[in-house]
């Protein structure tokens, strides 16, 4: 094989050390470039219109191939500033070709080329795949939250609706009743309301009976009846008046003075808690009295003979079991609704205002936690749309960058393979792909 075929293989992160090793380049380059660097800046400030141009100043750093470009572009459009000896007489193109020359001048070029790719490859492009993968996982963890927040959301309203059933309220605000005033005329009111009597200009028929009974009443003859004048008739009672003895009335002022109730004395038996209690220990009491006997009635003949009912009267010994078991029941129908939950939230409420308070900002903190729930939804949803737009802007900034780093990387391949008899040059371990 000939050596103009042997390829030379270089790894792209220690391409500026094998320039310099090989003297290609001077450890002083970077130093010349300040120079050009500024000569470029005061250059790109008067440049023709042009969408070439445009592209090249506009994504990534401006190098020493960009500015071949430019010179080209630049032989277009100022041409007529040519004179018979073949030079320009454009400011532009005296600026353009002295940067061309100053970066070929102890091949700055090539060491600023090779700084620019390793600089790209090593920190740039990873930079914008990070920014990239950053947005990627700051959707994915958006999405995990907005579930999370809705599922909190959903079970903090379950837990209001619970608490509602168990308090027996629906739980909904009922909507102001519309007060309605009515405008008719009082006077058409009344007309409305007046009895009708008739004809009051026809006569009255009393009919004959009903006279004679006036005359009588105007004569004062009253009919007693068959009365004897010579006997004077007498009530019997059935005791002698005289025996009868005298009561004393004694009316005492108690806390009901006035006849108004006041106090625990005001409640009914179940909002008075003393009274309710009482109720619910007797029930329960003769819950248990009747199962006692339910027991006593299932078990054998010989216990029965010893049971403590043996004495009991007969009206209690007659019952059946069957007809225990519905009083059981009876009884367990009213217990059970007075041991509820509603029923116990109901004589908390009435018995203590307080409680009430108590019980209203409770149920408030549960829609409360879910309202900020909804609000935690749309946090993280608009986070999410940020990152989205981010990725967007970063996308077109990573493909540029990559595109111009494999222009750049082709570019020094070709100028090294000129230094050395265009021998094929290899620049390997550079991660140019946007995964």
């Amino acid at each position: 094989m000939d050596e103009q075929d042997i390829p030379i293989d270089i790894h792209g992160h220690k391409l500026l050390d094998w320039l310099v090793s090989r003297r290609e380049v001077k450890r002083d380059w970077s130093t010349k470039t300040r120079i050009i660097r500024e000569k470029i800046n005061n250059a790109i400030q008067d440049m023709p219109e042009h969408p070439e141009i445009t592209r090249l100043l506009s994504g990534t750093y401006i190098n020493y191939f960009h500015c071949l470009k430019i010179v080209e572009i630049l032989k277009e459009t100022e041409k007529d500033t040519k004179n018979i000896l073949g030079w320009y007489g454009s400011q532009r193109m005296k600026d353009w070709q002295e940067i061309t020359r100053l970066y070929e001048k102890d091949s700055v070029y090539l060491a600023e080329a090779a700084h620019l790719l390793m600089r790209n490859v090593k920190y740039d492009i990873p930079d914008l795949k990070q920014q990239i993968s950053k947005g990627t996982h700051i959707q994915e963890e958006c999405d995990r939250k907005e579930a999370e927040y809705i599922k909190s959301a959903e079970e903090a309203r379950k837990r209001y609706s619970q608490m509602c059933k168990q308090i027996g309220i629906p739980g909904e605000k009922i909507e102001e009743q519309q007060i309605e005033i009515d405008l008719d005329d009082d006077d058409q009111k009344a007309d409305a309301g007046e009895i009708d009597f008739g004809d009051v200009g026809g006569t009255i028929d009393f009919s004959t009976a009903d006279i004679e009974l006036a005359e009588n009443l105007t004569t004062g003859d009253i009919d007693w009846g068959n009365l004897s004048t010579e006997e004077p008739q007498t009530i019997d009672w059935g005791v002698d008046v005289n025996d009868v003895a005298t009561v004393d009335i004694v009316v005492e002022d108690s806390g009901v003075s006035g006849g108004v109730a006041k106090g625990t004395d005001a409640l009914t038996l179940l909002y008075n808690p003393k009274t309710r209690a009482q109720l619910i220990d007797e029930l329960f009491e003769l819950e248990g009295f009747l199962k006692q006997r339910l027991i006593e009635l299932e078990s054998d003949e010989s216990s029965f003979s010893i049971n403590q009912f043996s004495t009991a009267p007969i009206s209690v010994q007659d019952q059946s079991k069957e007809q225990l078991e519905v009083m059981i029941s009876y009884i367990r129908n009213v217990i059970d609704p007075l041991s509820t939950n509603k029923m116990q939230h109901l004589f908390l409420i009435y018995s203590s205002p307080k409680y009430v308070d108590r019980l209203a900002a409770s149920l408030r903190s549960k829609l409360t936690v879910a309202d900020k729930f909804v609000i935690s939804q749309e946090g993280v949803r608009q986070r999410r749309l940020e990152a989205q737009q981010e990725q967007q802007k970063v996308h077109p900034k990573l493909a540029t960058m990559i595109e111009r780093s494999k222009e750049l990387k082709v570019n020094i391949e070709e100028h090294i393979s000129k230094r050395y008899k265009n021998r094929p040059v290899n620049l390997m371990a550079l991660s140019l792909s946007m995964t």
